[in-house]
């Protein structure tokens, strides 16, 4: 990002497939109070569990009467994401495996923009889906102040019920191996992250934006 000097860039994984609407999809939603557009993907190229599963998800949700996850950014992607370069301008990046992409959105919203993402499915994941990664999702998130033991043991104990739901929406096993394999990894980082700080032993160091 230090090496931008144009007013907008683009971060685009190598393992994504941007679809022929994505550039006018993302451009669309730019303003003048925008610092970020990320584009909404799919896994269904690379990983049809995935896709599978998050579709079941967002059905869940909408007979419960919530948000789903494609209502909410809980946490940022920017695997083909629009960046302003003024929203990260002096942003102190923190040596962390994942969560980076959470933290250049909090540094844009810090500087007063909004951080953005499309209605519609505008980039492929060309690959499947890595789960190991899952448990310093947990960890890293802990530090960061995104999750916690007890928000995390709820999600466990709500488990049995979205799996059940997954396997007759989409008569998927996959979907349920899945979930169950990344929600556990999740919680053990979180755990562990959580008594590392109880115990008084050194974190990494995460300087908030």
């Amino acid at each position: 990002m230090e090496q931008v000097d144009t007013g907008w860039f683009a971060f685009v994984d190598d393992d994504v497939r941007l679809r022929p609407d994505w550039w006018s999809t993302v451009t669309g939603m730019v303003g003048p109070d925008v610092g970020g557009v990320e584009g909404l993907w799919s896994y269904l190229a690379g990983d049809k569990r995935v896709d599978d599963y998050t579709r079941a998800m967002a059905r869940l949700a909408r007979l419960m009467g919530q948000e789903s996850w494609r209502d909410r950014i809980d946490r940022a992607f920017t695997g083909d994401t629009l960046v302003r370069t003024e929203a990260v301008k002096n942003i102190r990046m923190p040596n962390i495996p994942v969560w980076e992409d959470e933290y250049v959105r909090r540094w844009v919203e810090k500087n007063g923009f909004r951080w953005l993402r499309t209605s519609n499915v505008v980039c492929d994941h060309l690959r499947r889906y890595n789960l190991k990664p899952s448990y310093n999702v947990g960890k890293y998130g802990y530090y960061l102040g995104k999750l916690s033991p007890r928000t995390q043991l709820k999600r466990l104990f709500q488990l049995p019920f979205k799996v059940l739901f997954s396997l007759a929406y989409t008569g998927d096993l996959s979907t349920a191996t899945f979930a169950i394999e990344k929600d556990v990894n999740i919680f053990k980082g979180t755990l562990h992250a959580y008594v590392q700080r109880k115990s008084g032993s050194p974190l990494y160091s995460l300087a908030q934006p």
